[in-house]
């Protein structure tokens, strides 16, 4: 489970480096959680609450989909061949993508 979840991190890795590659600054602001600093505080109207998805959430769903194809694909013809690697990348980027789902949309 391990391996797939990295598996299906390695989508905003790879962005990471081409945007270091290419010279993307992005700040690095350290900033009290949802920005509360009394106890009272609430979170549920901060600007940056975001409760549409993300196109690199959409990317990973559409992952699951192209790699779920190839599984049920390689089941269907008998390759099995690429079956274990399909597995782990399905479960990987569904898991990932699942999380992105549920935190964008609560």
């Amino acid at each position: 489970m391990f391996l797939s979840v990295i598996m299906g991190l390695s989508l905003h890795n790879s962005i990471a480096v081409i945007e270091g590659y290419f010279g993307k600054k992005t700040p690095f602001v350290r900033t009290p959680k949802w920005g509360i600093v009394q106890h009272q505080g609430n979170w549920q109207q901060k600007k940056y609450l975001v409760r549409s998805l993300n196109p690199l959430t959409w990317l990973e769903l559409g992952l699951v989909l192209y790699f779920g194809f190839g599984l049920a694909l390689g089941l269907y013809w008998q390759t099995y061949s690429l079956i274990g690697l399909h597995s782990m990348l399905v479960l990987g980027y569904g898991f990932v993508g699942y999380y992105s789902v549920k935190h964008s949309l609560s």
